[in-house]
């Protein structure tokens, strides 16, 4: 089935921020170090264990099946630094390796504020989380970040340079029993694998100013990032800095909010505050942070993390069709619960579906596929239809895929604080066997910005995988084609920010302006066949334009973006 609408990829997991954590090397010394270039890389060759050092007396042991080299990266490496080899988990027949893991000896006798980092790259199959453990006694593992690394790429980015802080955590410093383990997850087929490459653990010497703790950094909407931390015991000055590229320098002396730092990053803040509202961003835009703390001489290591903004709600007109050919076109995919587990595309025998599985998440998993917004108000006679595959898992009340739609989402975020009506349809009666949904009636639904979702939920025990294809969702324009003609109209500039051109073969009797939560901010009574709109005084973000004619004409809707 052929595509009728453009589609476009959206991030898997918009909602789902990694808080992540960095270091200022020069407040640190380098402990342990492995650049991985003992394998020669593309050879298919298990790594040998253990797998000893390339700076310091420290192991990594692993329990993959399959554990090769492939071609490495200067990033984080040391000076002179060449791109050699890596340590590539992979799958595994079966996906044997979801859930194994490789540990890292790390002793810290003499050493304080521990700071674990490394890049890192997975395949489109490869394992999508990465759990970081950790030991103060050999023996028990406690659990420091859940890393969500699906939508990271599979080349090798600075980005992609993950960095865990180990500092203020009881029985970490000074501790010759300390040692580090990374599990992974989510992959779904034998060869899908993350790489890894010149993993440096480093430490300071006790006497160093202590960083703040526990930064995060969450996305409220489209245009917002609200960052949160705690100071240090001795509650001193912290300097908060943003950049586009995860690229930040060492900071020194004393700042003003908007100055640069040399050598990379943005300063937002340099007070004693624990918060800070980012705004003013662009939709779908990942912004990285960083924060140190400042003593009045000395700077502390800085701690990192990031966060993606809310893409902009998606909209279409019908006919909608949906084949998922080549990705998850224009769906918004939000998980409520089950950090490690969300919608996907995935694809066998060259057709592509959507698809959701809890498989080995272990928590209760609630996961939403959300097609773009429909004006309802403009069709009559909708009718709804796709076809859905299962296998594995059992349904029950508390475990299920469901369709639902709502007419008071606004298109992004999560969906549990909105109101959602259940739509009926036909379900696979046996596993492993495509079936069609059959007609879904949608006649009855009434709104000027609707979202019809699939909510997956299920426990631990219970999981099925989902798959679902060809979604279909057609309407005949309210009125018909003969009485009606569809009222043609030009926009410009899009983007804009001041005036917006409209004209139109017809004279305009109405231009209607809605916000991203379905709410008209702006309504124009005219007669022309053009129009001068002043948009000066809506905020930034997305906006839908309903023109139309005085005559009896379809209206039109298109969007606008303002900045």
């Amino acid at each position: 089935m052929k595509r009728l609408i453009q589609l476009f990829a959206k991030p898997l997991a918009v909602f789902a921020f990694i808080t992540l954590w960095g270091s200022n090397l020069s407040a640190q010394e380098l402990i342990y170090y492995w650049n991985f270039n003992d394998n020669v890389p593309g050879t298919n060759t298990n790594w040998g264990q253990p797998i000893s050092a390339t700076i310091g007396n420290a192991q990594i042991t692993f329990t993959f099946t399959e554990a090769y080299s492939f071609a490495g990266t200067t990033i984080n490496g040391i000076a002179g630094e060449v791109n050699g080899g890596s340590f590539a988990p992979r799958g595994g027949n079966d996906m044997i390796n979801n859930g194994a893991h490789f540990t890292i000896s790390a002793p810290t006798t003499g050493y304080q504020d521990i700071i674990l980092s490394y890049p890192t790259r997975r395949t489109s199959t490869g394992f999508n989380a990465q759990e970081i453990q950790y030991t103060v006694n050999g023996t028990t593992w406690q659990t420091k970040e859940l890393i969500d690394i699906s939508g990271f790429d599979n080349n090798w980015l600075a980005g992609q340079l993950i960095t865990v802080n180990f500092s203020g955590i009881s029985g970490v410093d000074n501790n010759p029993d300390f040692a580090i383990r990374i599990i992974l997850t989510g992959a779904t087929s034998a060869s899908g694998n993350n790489r890894f490459d010149n993993i440096r653990i480093s430490g300071a010497q006790p006497g160093a100013v202590s960083p703040p703790t526990n930064l995060t950094a969450v996305a409220v909407g489209p245009n917002q990032i609200n960052l949160n931390w705690q100071p240090n015991s001795d509650d001193d000055t912290v300097l908060l800095a943003w950049s586009e590229d995860g690229v930040f320098g060492n900071p020194a002396g004393t700042y003003n909010s908007g100055d640069p730092i040399t050598g990379g990053g943005i300063v937002l803040l340099f007070s004693t505050n624990n918060n800070f509202p980012h705004e003013d961003l662009d939709p779908g835009t990942t912004y990285y942070y960083k924060a140190w703390s400042y003593d009045g001489s000395d700077y502390s290591i800085g701690i990192t993390a990031n966060a993606t903004t809310m893409p902009l709600p998606a909209t279409t007109t019908l006919p909608y069709n949906e084949t998922f050919d080549d990705n998850l076109g224009e769906c918004y995919v939000y998980s409520v619960s089950g950090p490690s587990k969300f919608w996907n595309y995935g694809t066998y025998e060259g057709n592509g579906y959507a698809q959701m599985n809890g498989f080995n998440s272990g928590d209760l998993e609630t996961d939403w596929l959300i097609l773009p917004g429909i004006n309802f108000n403009d069709y009559e006679n909708e009718q709804m239809a796709f076809e859905t595959w299962w296998r594995y898992g059992e349904d029950d009340d508390n475990n299920y895929l469901k369709l639902f739609y709502s007419a008071d989402y606004p298109g992004t975020g999560d969906p549990s604080s909105y109101n959602w009506t259940e739509l009926s349809f036909t379900q696979p009666g046996q596993e492993q066997t495509w079936v069609g949904s059959g007609n879904i009636n949608l006649s009855g639904i009434n709104g000027n910005m609707v979202y019809i979702g699939f909510k997956y939920r299920y426990e631990s025990g219970n999981y099925k995988w989902w798959q679902v294809d060809n979604i279909s969702i057609t309407g005949d324009p309210v009125g018909t084609r003969n009485n009606f003609d569809v009222l043609n109209a030009t926009l410009w500039p899009n983007p804009a920010s001041g005036i917006v051109n409209i004209a139109a073969p017809a004279n305009i009797g109405q231009i209607r302006i809605f916000n991203a939560a379905g709410v008209i901010v702006k309504e124009i009574m005219l007669n022309t066949m053009k129009a001068a709109v002043d948009v000066s005084n809506l905020t930034r973000g997305y906006y839908i334009v309903e023109i139309q004619s005085d005559i009896k004409m379809v209206p039109i809707r298109t969007k606008l973006i303002i900045y």
